[in-house]
């Protein structure tokens, strides 16, 4: 499948992969309103995931992800989202801190 003009699509992506422009657009939107995006077998069918952003200051540098078997992520997801952003936000501020400057 062909988004914009350029980009085709995997044909190993799963079943919940946004093919549709302003559908993605409406879902980036809600991942910065929220800080944090689940992923319902989107890279892989039977697999989900829960990303939260990795920030360098004011800029997003990387993410923090769990990619699990569907079947085995929970279905509360509060915990992990909580976690996610933990771990995402220690990260930044690793790679922000005088200890990362001088490595």
């Amino acid at each position: 499948m062909t988004i914009g003009s350029r980009r085709t699509l995997s044909r190993i992506t799963g079943t919940g992969v946004i093919r549709d422009n302003d559908a993605l657009a409406a879902t980036l939107a809600e991942i910065r309103r929220l800080g944090f995006g689940v992923g319902r077998q989107e890279c892989m069918p039977g697999w989900d995931s829960v990303a939260a952003p990795v920030h360098w200051h004011d800029s997003a540098m990387g993410a923090a992800l769990v990619l699990k078997p569907s079947v085995e992520m929970p279905t509360d997801l509060r915990p992990l989202i909580f976690h996610m952003l933990k771990a995402a936000e220690s990260i930044g501020e690793l790679t922000t801190s005088r200890v990362a400057s001088a490595l």
